[in-house]
């Protein structure tokens, strides 16, 4: 069995501008569960937007768990909310904001795992 709190976990400020937490990563943590996916938790507070990013070679499925706000991907904006769930193909541009104003929380599956290799910030 593998068992984390989201929670207990603590968020850092990551490479796209949001507050996240690593939860599974199996190249990153040998404790991890080798799955062909990573997992994280991310927090962005009213106002804040991430910075445009595309990975070039996994998907990336986001959960949306509170909040409300909008998805930004190769320019076409949708709008997200608590059950929302949202699928970006790899080679997308994509970004997300928080439009309301309590804290947008959402998981990230991201397949094959996440790496900062191919993670390709628009700030560059």
């Amino acid at each position: 069995m593998f068992h984390k709190q989201t929670f207990k976990i603590p968020h850092k400020s990551a490479v796209d501008d949001t507050n996240l937490a690593e939860i599974i990563h199996p190249i990153h943590s040998k404790n991890d569960p080798n799955l062909p996916y990573s997992l994280a938790h991310a927090k962005l507070d009213p106002g804040k937007k991430s910075t445009p990013h595309k990975l070039m070679q996994s998907t990336e499925t986001y959960i949306i768990t509170h909040g409300s706000g909008e998805i930004i991907i190769d320019g076409k904006t949708e709008s997200v909310h608590k059950g929302s769930v949202i699928v970006v193909e790899p080679n997308k541009e994509q970004s997300i904001q928080n439009t309301g104003f309590s804290p947008l929380f959402f998981y990230c599956i991201v397949s094959p795992p996440w790496e900062e290799k191919q993670d390709i910030s628009s700030k560059l």
